[in-house]
């Protein structure tokens, strides 16, 4: 297995990645096409990978286990997945995990054949949870995103303090606290 990645001398390629190898994909910004590189004066990006590896033996066998591990070398940002770790994320369907297996061929930096039949089979990792696993990653991202954002926030209670104030001024329930008012202050409070 030979991987060359961009800046890296082979020996930092080795040191960085693990030994049994299945999968190294983007992640992040150059997954997703949004990659500014560092000759941008406002490129803030690092290069995301996210590879599958088999352990050694003595992993399987309860010695230095570790199922996850990541690694930075220069402008590379590498998380690695130990594959029983990695097919129980996908289970459980992981969003960061299970993006992986519906990258396009551009988005894979090497493959073994186990590599590429986790993806042949991605299918078999698509259940009804992702609904779940989805939203609440969505809706967790989004909380993470106001909660840095005091523009945000106060934005945000604003259109609360709007959207409650309509109810009262439209005369619905005289002027009385409804249930939609109570399910809108309770939204707001989980942001807080």
């Amino acid at each position: 297995m030979t991987v060359e990645l961009k800046g890296l001398s082979r020996e930092q390629v080795t040191n960085l990645l693990p030994e049994g190898l299945i999968s190294l994909c983007w992640r992040g910004s150059v997954a997703h096409g949004m990659y500014v590189p560092k000759s941008d004066p406002d490129s803030i990006d690092d290069k995301d990978v996210m590879g599958v590896y088999i352990a050694p033996i003595e992993h399987y066998l309860g010695f230095g286990r570790q199922d996850v591990y990541e690694k930075w070398e220069g402008e590379w940002d590498c998380v690695f997945y130990e594959l029983r770790k990695f097919i129980g994320l996908l289970l459980n369907c992981n969003p960061n995990v299970l993006s992986l297996l519906w990258l396009k061929d551009n988005g894979i930096i090497y493959e073994s054949s186990l590599g590429r039949l986790l993806r042949e089979n991605r299918d078999l990792f698509v259940t009804k949870k992702a609904y779940h696993s989805f939203s609440g990653y969505a809706h967790d991202q989004f909380k993470k995103m106001i909660s840095f954002n005091q523009e945000a926030q106060a934005l945000m209670r604003e259109l609360e303090a709007a959207i409650v104030g309509i109810g009262h001024r439209s005369g619905f329930n005289d002027g009385r606290p409804c249930a939609q008012d109570y399910q809108r202050a309770t939204f707001r409070r989980s942001y807080d």
